[in-house]
């Protein structure tokens, strides 16, 4: 017999298996050359198709030469028992039967595989790029260069890509390379191909090794169009320079680059893409890059100091972008890259010029570590220099970015140019950045908006870790900046969120959003779990920071569900600062399920800053449900919380809602848990405690636990406490050893205490053991009240009111009251005057002024001058319908120890001129 028959029988005899495997192989690949046989070859091949039909069945359904793209090795490629190639994720997407083994379409169809079984190049994102392919070459070093080699495997492949590549853009268009992986690296092809072309390793799960050092660019691929198609896959490449771009490879214009399974060490380019440039410039429309599986290691551009000059992979579309996608997908891992002159250390991004409905994609396992840019993004840059609309950058799978640094976004840096409507950032499922720096923005990760940008979305999603990263100005993990106006915009966390020993120079140790031109309907939510470490930063917000710097509308500051903030530190709100330099209506912060500071401090907020420059509208700061704070601290106002309001406010409210604890906390000035200032006129504003309020061992100069001030005017406003409220062992240097409240000119004004009250072991140093409430200049209608049950309890204040003070002084007064109404017990209280309550009015002109005490029991009372219990004055030139009611009083073991004092339990003073008092 001839060959074609022995390897009949031979095949007969042994049946499946590898070598039964590598028999039709062969026999495969002589069909496929029949124009050059004999008719008696073709009858054997015929013969043999019979026999495969009948044989066919000993394939197994796992055989590997069955798949789709896949050419069966031979006698040549290594002789192999396995498939010698597949397609670019090897998987098995259709059954090869024998039938199709006809003339010389046999080898082709193996390649290609049956498109009804295969899933589409668009679903699959794996497909072969060149969807027709006319011719497969073969390289091996086994082989020999010259005209006719590559056309056949073994003895007939060409010994270098570079014959291959060499044959010209007729030749190669459209057709596949396979490249037999070898124990010594190839040499590099340098080479310059105008046409579609795959060039893969022959082996699936084997790179092709190549070593380009001193050689130069590996090759260059230019396409004519949109529909011109390029695969790498399954090579590595090595020591690859280029004078210009594109280190190892260079793309210009194609429509479709496709690089998988592949790896680049030690490349560099002089400008920009150290391992691969890809370059459009004469088209914009459908582009499509897509990565898969590539480790990169010290790819590094611009290293003649080219300004713009990328790291290791650049992509670039010069006249903008419409419907293109540059995707990462598989595994991605790249290491000791740098860009030395320009932005995106590993990647980089470029959009110049109007870009729509396209997006930047990494779906994978994406691994970065010791990056750099000289510029933006240490590991990532995405750059839109122009108008941007429907475009999106998103690192989804599992994100880890270490040890890298740039001058903004030491890993991620997105910058929009041009005006933007409806972008998207995204961070999805398991993100992990750590010890990385900018030496300006966002230490992690830095958004910035040059433009008017509407519609714009920043989203952590599932799971995010930032930790030891710093910035020099905004942002130790993350900056968004708007630099015009903004509208409709978002940053979001969700899942876990944790950030920790991180540090920011100006703004936001963790998180800064700084909006210096207009802003309507901007929000900030972290949502699911929220943990905060350690974080520092030298201004505003040791955690978080907000700055809106002109006038905004509907703006939103959210953290829902688990928040945890432990020994963060700041100039201004030592864990989250809110700041509006400008007119602001509408804006708000509010904290939602469990809420817990710990050993935070600042010169002004040791946990939370509320900050309002200028004039305010529906202003609210709101801690709903659990909200814990202890060990906190600040050397001016505000142990815990300070909302503050320079100029006018309307509106404005603060809330503690649930359960509040606040333990420990500290202020040098005033509140040394919380503090409310109202410096220009407040109208119809509040502060609330409702549900069950606890503060214990907290001190200040002024307010031991709350004060709040409204130095002008106001007007409809009240501060609550609703629930049950406990105060214990809290101070004041001066005044209101719990509580201080005071107000300027006002009318309809109130300081309510509802439901059950208790304060204990309290002291301050002037007035107001417990609570001190005064107003000064003109007031209407105005009141503090008790209503339910009251206790205080070894209570102390050196001067005037052992547990409560109550003073109204001004030029006139009307309609001003003071009342007990519900049941007040003060035990062991000690003051100068009024040993547990001390009320005084003080005005040139009063009118129906009322002072009620109801059911009070008082024990163990004592005042050094006048009224061991009570002490009540009235005093004023022209007085009308003024009195002091008691109802229910009870007093024991009251007394006053001056030697010149009257009232030992109670004392009424009304001066000169006080008429119809009662």
């Amino acid at each position: 017999m001839g060959l074609a028959s022995a390897s009949s029988m031979q095949f007969l005899r042994r049946g499946n298996g590898a070598r039964a495997r590598r028999c039709r192989a062969l026999h495969l690949r002589s069909c496929r050359h029949g124009s050059y046989v004999s008719a008696r070859v073709l009858l054997y091949c015929v013969i043999l198709c019979c026999l495969l039909l009948v044989h066919g069945a000993t394939l197994r359904e796992s055989d590997e030469c069955s798949c789709s793209g896949v050419i069966p090795s031979a006698q040549g490629l290594g002789g192999k028992d396995r498939c010698a190639g597949r397609s670019l994720l090897g998987r098995c997407v259709a059954r090869v039967a024998p039938k199709q083994c006809q003339s010389d379409r046999c080898a082709h169809s193996v390649l290609q595989g049956t498109r009804s079984a295969a899933p589409s190049l668009r679903e699959s994102l794996s497909e072969v790029p060149v969807k027709s392919v006319s011719v497969v070459w073969y390289v091996s070093q086994r082989g020999s260069d010259g005209p006719t080699c590559g056309r056949s495997d073994g003895a007939g492949a060409c010994a270098t890509l570079g014959a291959v590549l060499s044959k010209g853009p007729s030749a190669l268009n459209g057709s596949a390379v396979l490249v037999e992986p070898a124990a010594q690296p190839y040499e590099c092809p340098a080479a310059s191909v105008n046409a579609s072309i795959a060039i893969r390793s022959s082996v699936s799960d084997e790179q092709v090794q190549f070593d380009c050092t001193g050689q130069g660019q590996f090759a260059q691929f230019v396409g004519a169009d949109s529909n011109t198609r390029v695969e790498l896959a399954g090579l590595s490449l090595h020591g690859c320079y280029s004078s210009t771009r594109g280190g190892c490879v260079q793309f210009d214009s194609v429509g479709e680059v496709r690089v998988a399974n592949a790896s680049f060490s030690s490349c560099r380019a002089y400008q920009g893409g150290g391992c691969v440039s890809i370059e459009y410039s004469t088209f914009r429309f459908g582009a499509r890059v897509y990565f898969e599986n590539i480790a990169v290691r010290e790819g590094s551009g611009g290293v003649g100091g080219a300004a713009g000059a990328a790291g290791a992979v650049s992509v670039a579309f010069f006249a903008g972008a419409v419907e293109s996608d540059v995707r990462f997908s598989g595994r991605l891992t790249c290491t000791d890259s740098m860009a030395l002159g320009g932005n995106g250390g590993c990647v980089s991004v470029l959009f110049n010029g109007t870009s729509s409905d396209s997006s930047v994609v990494f779906e994978g396992q994406t691994t970065m570590a010791n990056c750099s840019a000289a510029g933006r993004g240490g590991c990532l840059s995405v750059y839109f220099n122009g108008t941007s609309r429907n475009v999106s950058t998103s690192l989804g799978g599992s994100t880890s970015m270490s040890n890298c640094s740039a001058l903004w976004g030491g890993c991620v840096s997105v910058v929009f140019s041009g005006s933007a409507r409806r972008t998207a950032i995204t961070f999805r499922n398991n993100t992990r950045l750590s010890q990385c720096s900018a030496a300006h923005l966002g230490g992690c990760v830095s958004v910035f908006y040059f433009n008017d940008s509407e519609e714009s979305a920043l989203a952590f999603l599932d799971r995010t870790v930032m930790t030891n990263c710093t910035a020099g100005a905004y942002g130790g993990c993350v900056s968004l900046f708007y630099y015009k106006r903004v509208a409709n915009s978002s940053l979001t966390t969700s899942g876990s969120t944790r950030m920790s020993l991180c540090r920011s120079e100006r703004d936001g140790g963790c998180v800064s959003l700084y909006a210096f031109g207009y802003a309507t309907n901007s929000s900030v939510a972290f949502a699911g779990e929220t943990t905060m470490f350690r974080c520092v930063s030298t201004q505003n917000g040791g955690c978080v920071s907000v700055l809106y710097f002109s006038d905004t509308l509907f703006t939103a500051v959210s953290f829902l569900g688990v928040t945890n903030m432990t020994r963060c530190s700041a100039e201004f709100g030592g864990c989250v600062a809110l700041d509006y330099r400008d007119v602001s209506s509408g804006s708000s912060m509010e904290f939602r399920g469990k809420t817990t500071f710990s050993q935070c401090s600042a010169v002004f907020a040791g946990c939370v800053s509320q900050y309002y420059y200028s004039s305010a509208q529906g202003a609210s700061l709101a801690f709903y449900e659990s909200t814990s704070m202890s060990v906190c601290s600040s050397t001016s106002f505000g142990g815990c919380v300070s909302q503050f309001f320079r100029a006018n406010a309307r509106h404005s409210t603060l809330l503690f809602s649930g359960s509040t604890s606040m333990a420990h906390c500290t202020a040098l000035r005033e509140g040394g848990c919380v503090s409310v200032d109202y410096i220009g006129t407040a109208s119809n504003t509040s502060v609330s405690f409702g549900g069950a309020t606890a503060m214990s061992k907290c001190f200040a100069a002024l307010g031991g636990c709350v004060y709040v001030l409204y130095n002008t005017d106001a007007r409809s406003s009240s501060l609550v406490f609703q629930g049950e409220t406990a105060m214990d062992g809290c101070s004041a240097g001066e005044l209101g050893g719990c509580v201080f409240v005071q107000y300027g000119s006002s009318a309809n004004t109130s300081t309510a205490f509802q439901g059950v009250t208790r304060m204990s072991d309290c002291r301050a140093g002037s007035a107001g053991g417990c609570v001190y409430v005064a107003y000064f200049n003109t007031t209407m209608d105005s009141a503090l009240t008790f209503d339910g049950h009251t206790s205080m309890v070894d209570c102390q204040a050196v001067t005037w009111g052992g547990c409560i003070y109550y003073a109204v002084k001004g030029a006139s007064m009307e309609g001003c009251a003071f009342a007990i109404r519900g049941t007040s017990t003060m035990t062991t209280c000690v003051a100068g005057r009024g040993g547990c309550l001390y009320v005084l009015h003080l005005s040139t002109r009063m009118r129906d002024v009322s002072t009620q005490f109801g059911s009070i029991v008082a024990r163990n009372a004592v005042a050094s001058l006048h009224g061991g219990a009570i002490a009540c004055v009235f005093q004023s030139a022209d007085a009308r319908n003024v009195s002091a009611a008691f109802q229910n009083v009870l007093i024991e073991n009251a007394t006053a120890l001056a030697s010149q004092s009257f009232g030992g339990a109670i004392s009424v003073q009304c001066t000169a001129g006080v008429v119809h008092a009662s």
